[in-house]
């Protein structure tokens, strides 16, 4: 019995003698994690190849080709999409594969599939039609990924109401302008100041844009005080300060106050404020100003019970993309990227 199993135990060793050592990997091919999966270069040119077929079928092969350099840190969101997607189990056929190639207008005659306008698209692209068929179902994949993620966004009525009100809700604002041209020499002021400023007028416009800026912001300070220690109105204490007062039609969300150009960070800082309360200073394209709302206006019941059946449409699909965004982001923290390997002298 020992002399059988001394032969065994000589027979294993002799065995794994022949083998040798086991090949060890090359960690150079290595460019980083996704999760504890480890990621080659090969797979990420894959991936960014896949990408560039997008980009070339939809906008042509000088853009795609364009593109190229910042295809990489696109190509790991994919990866790491591509990975979980196969983690949840979901598979694309080719059946599937085959409707998506032939649904696609670019190659199609007629509103029809024409296999030859097919070859030739993909010809002009240098692109094999293996790999754009594997291309098509990394796409699907993913796409069926994020269909899975829409499927779980849920809205609630008190969510959807406090939606449509913020959407349609009307506002009018009184304000205050300090415009650049106040602060400019007359003969060189740049006519009508649209557009970008004219390089000439570079340093006068930077000092007038401090002039204005400061003025505001002392009027703004004597207008606190006087709102707030004296409890006036937006419009007393301004005329008390001598200053000329305007106003806003009604805005929305959607629709910008007519009358002051690019009103942007005011139009957002309107909706962050209450009736009667002062803003802080705000930029606008030709100086700064500062507002109070004066009317806010909620949509009605009836209005809301009219439009409840599209907007409750577009609120979700602006919810869904929102959770896939925001999935994308929660996944590009699973992804560590490895230092490409220096080159041996």
């Amino acid at each position: 019995m020992l002399r059988y199993l001394l032969t065994f135990l000589i027979l294993v060793f002799y065995q794994n003698g022949l083998r040798g050592e086991e090949p060890k990997e090359d960690l150079s091919e290595i460019r980083g994690f996704i999760g504890p999966k480890k990621v080659r270069a090969s797979e990420l040119k894959k991936v960014s190849n896949s990408l560039r077929h997008i980009i070339a079928l939809d906008k042509g092969k000088e853009k795609a080709d364009q593109s190229l350099s910042h295809l990489e840190e696109e190509a790991w969101l994919q990866l790491a999409l591509l990975y979980e997607a196969r983690q949840q189990g979901i598979q694309v056929s080719e059946q599937e594969v085959d409707e998506f190639i032939h649904n696609n207008r670019r190659f199609q005659v007629n509103q029809r599939f024409d296999s030859c306008r097919y070859q030739t698209v993909l010809s002009q692209l240098e692109i094999e039609p293996r790999q754009f068929r594997q291309t098509a179902k990394d796409w699907l994949l993913i796409d069926k990924f994020f269909d899975r993620i829409r499927k779980k966004v849920t809205i609630s009525e008190e969510e959807l109401r406090k939606a449509f009100a913020e959407a349609y809700e009307l506002r009018r604002a009184s304000y205050v302008i300090f415009p650049l041209r106040e602060y400019m020499n007359p003969e060189t002021i740049p006519a009508p100041l649209q557009g970008p400023p004219m390089p000439e007028f570079q340093e006068e416009i930077g000092q007038a844009q401090q002039k204005s800026l400061a003025e505001a912001e002392k009027y703004h300070n004597l207008m606190e005080k006087l709102m707030k220690g004296e409890e006036l109105s937006f419009q007393n204490a301004a005329r008390r300060l001598g200053l000329e007062v305007k106003e806003t039609g009604y805005f929305s969300r959607n629709v910008p106050p007519a009358g002051i150009r690019q009103p942007d960070w005011m139009w957002s800082e309107a909706f962050s404020i209450s009736e009667g309360e002062l803003s802080p200073v705000a930029p606008i394209r030709d100086g700064y100003l500062f507002f109070t709302i004066t009317e806010i206006f909620p949509p009605t019941e009836k209005q809301y019970s009219r439009a409840r059946k599209n907007f409750l449409l577009s609120y979700r699909r602006y919810k869904e993309e929102e959770r896939i965004e925001e999935y994308k982001k929660e996944l590009l923290t699973t992804i560590k990227i490895l230092k490409p390997p220096t080159p041996s002298p």
